[in-house]
C-alpha cells in the first residue's frame, strides 16, 4: 500500500492537532471468509482529508476486500474500522460515502431481491 500527502502543508497524521480531518480509520482490521480464507490481516491505516491513496498487490492479496469493508459491504472479523467517524454502515445511511462497483455482480451472501434492490438503498 502506498501514501502520499496532496500537500506538504499538513505532515502530521490524520487526527493530530492541526491536522487533516480523519476520513478512514483502521486499527489491526483483520477479515477472515466462512471458508477459512483468510483476506486482511492486521491492517492499521489512518486516512485523512486531501491525502491519496493506492492499493497496490496481487490478485487475491485483499485490496477489494478492503474495498468491501470501507464502503460497509463486508464486515471486519477483527479490528476498528471507522469511516467519517462512524461506522462504514452508518456512513453510508447518511449518504456520506458511495461505492461504484468495478464490474457488474450478485453479491453472493443476498439474496436475488436484495441484489437487485441494492443500489437503492446506496
Amino acid at each position: 500500500m502506498y501514501t502520499a500527502q496532496q500537500t506538504a502543508a499538513n505532515p502530521q497524521p490524520p487526527g493530530s492537532p492541526g491536522a487533516p480531518e480523519l476520513l478512514v480509520g483502521m486499527e489491526q482490521i483483520g477479515k477472515v471468509y466462512p471458508n477459512g480464507t483468510v483476506a486482511v490481516q492486521q491492517v492499521n491505516l489512518r486516512a485523512g482529508e486531501g491525502e491519496f491513496l493506492c492499493f497496490v498487490g496481487p490478485s487475491g492479496c485483499g485490496k477489494s476486500t478492503m474495498f468491501n469493508m470501507i464502503a460497509g459491504l463486508t464486515e471486519p472479523s477483527t479490528g476498528q474500522l471507522s469511516v467519517l467517524g462512524t461506522t462504514p454502515r452508518e456512513a453510508r445511511k447518511q449518504n456520506e460515502i458511495a461505492f461504484v462497483f468495478q464490474e457488474h455482480t450478485l453479491l453472493p451472501w443476498a439474496k436475488l431481491l436484495d441484489n437487485v434492490t441494492m443500489p437503492l438503498t446506496l
